[in-house]
């Protein structure tokens, strides 16, 4: 990152040294600076520049941005996460700013990563408490944006075949099933249904 030191300076040169990047040579020294603060400082040759701080702490918050937007695509996060993330890993920036603008350019938005988490889990056979607990207490989704989803989910999981499955895998031992099903988040009324037909 670039350290702000105060004078009144000149561009001397602009170029651009790869896509989004532009080497600014001010008085004797040359900066890196993305395309969004040339374009928001009007960084060209000549002109003289009195506010050098400013524009190296928007350049920082702005490359800070890029890298946690990249991130944020990739690994898909709660908007609690990215926060805990974004402490972890970098203390000195301002993580509201960073969340509010993902959050309007809809990056990330706790309804859409819970539907998709929700239907993650019940893929991968996980019962309608766990699903609900681990949104709750591991991701610190909104109670209301759990209860949306779980009340416009119309399918029920139909532990039948993967009770079968299971079965076969525990030779039969109906007791190892049970436990198993429960630790998965299913209900026991409904596995014991299913282990009876």
């Amino acid at each position: 990152m670039i350290m702000p030191t105060n004078q009144n300076l000149k561009v001397k040169d602009l170029k651009e040294e790869k896509k989004n990047l532009y080497k600014v040579e001010i008085n004797e020294q040359s900066y890196l600076f993305v395309t969004d603060t040339v374009l928001k400082y009007r960084l060209v040759k000549g002109k003289e520049v009195t506010n050098i701080d400013e524009i190296i702490n928007f350049n920082n918050k702005i490359l800070y941005l890029n890298k946690i937007r990249n991130y944020a695509l990739k690994y898909p996060k709660s908007i609690y996460n990215l926060k805990l993330y974004l402490k972890e890993k970098y203390e000195d920036i301002d993580s509201e700013y960073i969340i509010n603008i993902l959050i309007n350019e809809g990056i990330i938005d706790d309804k859409r990563y819970a539907l998709n988490k929700y239907y993650a889990l019940k893929s991968k056979n996980y019962g309608q408490a766990y699903i609900i607990n681990y949104l709750l207490y591991k991701d610190h989704i909104d109670k209301e944006i759990i209860n949306n989803i779980i009340e416009n989910d119309k399918a029920e999981i139909d532990l039948k075949p993967l009770i079968a499955k299971l079965l076969i895998k525990y030779k039969g031992d109906k007791t190892k099933v049970t436990n198993y099903l429960l630790r998965k988040g299913h209900k026991y009324n409904d596995i014991k249904s299913a282990l009876e037909v």
